[in-house]
């Protein structure tokens, strides 16, 4: 037998073995991007949430006024974010990924 056909088959089965993937850290990915994908729409329902509840409770201050009703231990005007605090920006996780063997 030639060398030819020994050499062809030892570079496909190279070529082969360099395009094998971790299922396990795709898997991994995965998760990690639909995690991450929670974590951004919790975020917005919890700003729209807010914003719902400072209008709430404007608007409760408002009526309160018109009727002439006034709660002492309430505030009349509507409750703000605290102006110091901002919302923490998302940071990304630190993964450490092994070398491959």
């Amino acid at each position: 037998m030639s060398p030819a056909p020994w050499a062809t088959l030892t570079l496909a089965a190279a070529c082969l073995a360099g395009c094998k993937s971790d299922l396990s850290q795709q898997l991994l990915e995965r998760e990690l991007r639909y995690q991450e994908d929670q974590i951004y729409q919790l975020q917005d329902e919890l700003q729209e949430k807010c914003a719902r509840l400072e209008r709430a409770t404007g608007e409760n201050a408002s009526l309160r006024r018109q009727l002439g009703v006034g709660d002492e231990s309430a505030p009349t005007t509507p409750r703000r974010s605290r102006p110091g605090i901002k919302p923490a920006a998302p940071v990304p996780p630190a993964i450490t990924i092994p070398p491959a063997i």
